[in-house]
């Protein structure tokens, strides 16, 4: 297997693992329950720390990754700028529309069934949500879908990124940028959560205008991000919410997503690991569709079981994506059947 197909199957394997991974940065059970219940959760600190090991540390490269990968891909076969924009209208505009519109529908069913536990049931914060469907400033009503929103924004950048990354300045800007978004800075009123979008697409981009192999790159640096990234995940675990853990966090994605792809180089090489086809495509619904459902799907979970361990809470935590992840599935699967054409359009044609 050379190195260029190996590249290809890293990055469609890793669709619906990431796709896992921005589930569980949801299903933080506290944070949800204690945003809107009027009874908050007041946890153990070792079930504190698992949550924030599985919702916050380990997924923290998730999104980052998602983003360079949409970088590099964007570059990675030539084209003109409006082809390629015209190919994002369908696989990213009109889903990302269409399931936003849902997100308003799911907001004023909830303020109908909970509306003591529905904190975005308020005229305002429903206002505020429809508002960021454009604006990059907060969440839009589908709240994760503000990967999409920005996503959309850096390939609208695109000329200017390839006209920063093909320059002879390509790599101290890239550096600058890295350091900004590693110091937590903002830039006017360019938030960090924008310059981390521009960082990791722009780094995807570097990538492919380069014609370099992320297998072959990211290779030489392995051994040191395979000892660096479980210290950094300690550091955050153990010292949260330090100005020590901030830095430290930000580092452990930069060397949790080099950790990440060669840690499946590895195991794609040995042929260890293969995902499905099915969960590959329909990581995209799955990514949409949670969106909706699973603060739902916690709040229901705390108003039925009346969590009173520390072992039943966890429980209960874990049960949550997967349970979240399983009705999606099951929606998607007979959507396709029954209606192939609209699952189509939900998905961006990726099915």
């Amino acid at each position: 297997m050379t190195n260029e197909e190996l590249q290809s199957k890293i990055i469609s394997f890793l669709r619906f693992p990431l796709i896992v991974g921005v589930v569980f940065i949801h299903s933080d059970i506290i944070t949800v329950v204690n945003a809107d219940f009027p009874n908050k959760l007041n946890p153990s600190v070792w079930v504190q720390m698992i949550i924030n090991l599985f919702s916050d540390i380990l997924p923290g490269i998730c999104v980052p990754l998602f983003f360079f990968i949409s970088g590099f891909l964007f570059f990675y076969r030539p084209g003109t700028y409006s082809s390629k924009l015209k190919k994002r209208f369908h696989t990213l505009l009109i889903p990302y529309l269409i399931w936003n519109f849902l997100g308003i529908i799911s907001i004023i069913i909830s303020h109908f069934a909970i509306p003591e536990y529905t904190k975005w049931s308020q005229l305002n914060e429903c206002y505020n949500a429809v508002l960021h469907i454009i604006l990059p400033y907060d969440l839009p009503p589908n709240r994760p879908l503000w990967f999409i929103r920005n996503l959309i924004y850096v390939a609208l950048l695109s000329p200017f990124i390839k006209f920063l990354f093909t320059s002879k300045y390509k790599l101290p800007i890239l550096v600058l940028v890295c350091i900004t978004w590693v110091a937590n800075s903002n830039i006017g009123l360019i938030d960090n959560k924008l310059i981390a979008t521009f960082l990791f697409f722009s780094a995807g981009s570097y990538f492919s205008l380069n014609k370099l192999n992320i297998v072959d790159t990211m290779g030489k640096i392995n051994i040191l991000c395979y000892i660096t990234y479980p210290v950094l995940v300690i550091i955050n675990l153990l010292f949260p919410e330090t100005a020590i853990a901030a830095y430290a966090y930000n580092v452990s994605i930069l060397t949790g997503i080099v950790f990440t792809m060669n840690l499946c180089e590895l195991l794609i090489r040995k042929e260890k690991i293969q995902i499905h086809p099915l969960l590959t495509e329909s990581s995209f619904f799955i990514f949409a569709l949670h969106g909706l459902i699973i603060s739902k799907i916690i709040k229901l979970s705390i108003l039925m079981l009346h969590p009173q361990s520390s072992l039943y809470l966890l429980i209960i935590y874990f049960s949550i994506p997967i349970l979240t992840i399983a009705i999606s599935l099951f929606i998607y699967s007979l959507t396709k059947k029954l209606f192939p054409r609209l699952t189509s359009v939900l998905t961006g044609g990726r099915n």
